[in-house]
């Protein structure tokens, strides 16, 4: 699951293409979800919204091997 806050880079929607195809068409590669939380880990703590249906079942394995950030 890639990590995009607009629909669209340009005229180019993520949904539309392959990461590798996104990537050589706006020059951006969007993180995916297990890297954003990989880099979050320990840090911060974060607030994941899902645009769209369909994702929670996609969603919750990463979410719940990805531990929260400790309280301080």
């Amino acid at each position: 699951m890639a990590i995009l806050h607009d629909h669209a880079i340009g005229k180019v929607t993520l949904d539309s293409c392959s990461l590798d195809e996104f990537e050589a068409q706006t020059g951006f590669r969007p993180p995916l979800l297990t890297e954003v939380l990989d880099w979050a880990r320990g840090d911060i703590g974060l607030d994941v919204e899902l645009k769209e249906d369909g994702y929670v079942e996609q969603l919750l394995p990463c979410s719940l091997t990805s531990p929260a950030a400790p309280a301080t």
